[in-house]
């Protein structure tokens, strides 16, 4: 019974969802663009998700395709929760801990510490984006995207030091220089194909604009999105995309075809994959488990 109404929730949510789309502006803005770009677009974004999925396998110590596969089904899942609830990814964060307990049988306080782990090497990978993103908006504030980038590595390696909790530390001392060089590249393989998708975006649109413009176009509204004012940052990231395009002289129209097309792709494509995906888990009452090694590799 209880599966039944949880799947109601999640259907009634993916509805909702969906009715949050303006989906004649995004057709008529697809419109524009030749289904080649569209095509590679949506397999960059799902390649992003696969990325994500490496990283925590190698994370968990995870192996074989099911786990991998696996591992994508609760990062979809995870979007979509986020999606939904204005808490600046703790929805998502939190959906994710909860799968991950489940597939793995872990106490809650190791899945704390993976997590914990996992959100300290993606910020330390997006610092550098965001130092850039904000130095190309504004050139004269060059000594505040220094002191971002260096503030963002020296709390990354503090927190490290100083983490108290005896699970944290278990778990880094299993963790190699190696495979934090790896993470660390993951990280920023996955954070680059952010702008990339921007930038293949709007060349289809036939919008001149540098890959290093793009870093700021494509950062400045996540960092707006940030801020939890409603689900998914819906609205802020939008309106601060379309400001950000029209400074770099992009005509209103255009950016905001471009600010529609490029939310769809990595954002709302995600959480309807998400939806779909939870709400047919929860309609077979599938589980999701797999095997764990002894040791992060």
């Amino acid at each position: 019974m209880i599966r039944y109404s949880l799947f109601a929730v999640v259907f009634a949510l993916l509805i909702y969802t969906f009715l949050q789309l303006d989906r004649a502006a995004i057709i008529d803005a697809i419109a524009f663009m030749n289904a080649e770009t569209m095509i590679l677009l949506v397999l960059i974004q799902f390649a992003s998700f696969q990325l994500m999925a490496v990283q925590w396998g190698r994370i968990l110590g995870s192996k074989g395709a099911k786990a991998h596969w696996n591992l994508v089904c609760i990062l979809f899942m995870s979007a979509f929760t986020e999606g939904v609830t204005p808490s600046v990814k703790f929805g998502g964060e939190l959906t994710k801990g909860a799968l991950i307990k489940e597939a793995f049988k872990m106490p809650v306080k190791t899945v704390v510490a993976y997590v914990t782990m996992q959100k300290l090497i993606s910020i330390a990978g997006i610092f550098p984006f965001l130092g850039a993103a904000i130095w190309i908006w504004r050139p004269a504030n060059l000594h505040i995207s220094m002191f971002i980038v260096i503030f963002g590595l020296i709390l990354f390696v503090l927190l490290l030091l100083r983490w108290k909790h005896a699970t944290f530390k278990r778990i880094l001392t299993g963790i190699t220089g190696r495979e934090w060089l790896v993470q660390l590249v993951i990280a920023a393989l996955i954070w680059t194909l952010f702008p990339l998708k921007g930038y293949l975006l709007a060349h289809s649109f036939g919008l001149d604009l540098s890959f290093p413009a793009m870093l700021a176009i494509v950062f400045m509204p996540y960092l707006a999105a940030m801020i939890p004012v409603t689900p998914g940052g819906i609205g802020t990231f939008e309106a601060t995309m379309t400001a950000v395009l029209i400074g770099f002289g992009t005509e209103a129209e255009a950016a905001l075809m471009f600010t529609l097309v490029f939310r769809f792709i990595t954002f709302w494509l995600g959480v309807l994959t998400g939806g779909v995906i939870t709400a047919v888990e929860l309609s077979i009452g599938r589980s999701i488990p797999f095997k764990k090694r002894s040791s992060a590799g």
